[in-house]
């Protein structure tokens, strides 16, 4: 019987290799094919990403009241705001982060790759890989924890993912 080999073993220069850049807001995934070269696959985009916390709702967080009685019969009444913090955009991140995962996973049982390479920042990295499947997390040859900006250019994310490889 042949020996199973993991994904991250094989040589990728011989396969047809997704890359998939990723930020909070832009996914763009490229493909890496012997005799076919280096490009562009699919863009995914998620414009709630650039909008500022303070958008996504069109009310002010809430309040709470609480009122205490103090020694005799003083009433005080205290206002309390109940803050929204970062949950808002961390919760647009875990959701985009599955919407990139479903697509890659409709691909991987296509057999449109064959081998995944993940570069995005370490934190959504973590929501990527949670929300992914064994199966498709088998598929990843190698992790890049860097975030590249959308405006590199494709030629020279070639150069930079040819180099780091």
């Amino acid at each position: 019987m042949g020996r199973y080999t993991a994904a991250r073993d094989l040589d990728l220069t011989v396969r047809k290799t997704w890359y998939l850049v990723a930020n909070r807001s832009e996914a763009r995934i490229f493909q890496d094919q012997p005799r076919r070269g280096f490009g562009l696959v699919s863009t995914i985009e998620n414009p709630e990403a650039r909008l500022p916390e303070a958008e996504f709702d069109s009310d002010r967080p809430g309040r709470i009241f609480s009122s205490t009685t103090a020694g005799r019969g003083t009433h005080t009444t205290i206002k309390h705001g109940l803050g929204r913090g970062p949950v808002r955009k961390e919760g647009e991140a875990i959701k985009f982060a599955t919407q990139i995962v479903r697509y890659l996973e409709q691909e991987a049982q296509q057999r449109s790759f064959e081998g995944l390479v993940l570069v995005a920042e370490p934190r959504f990295l973590g929501f990527l890989r949670g929300k992914m499947s064994r199966t498709l997390g088998k598929l990843v040859a190698r992790v890049l924890r860097r975030e590249f900006p959308s405006h590199v250019s494709e030629r020279e994310l070639r150069v930079i993912l040819r180099q780091s490889a």
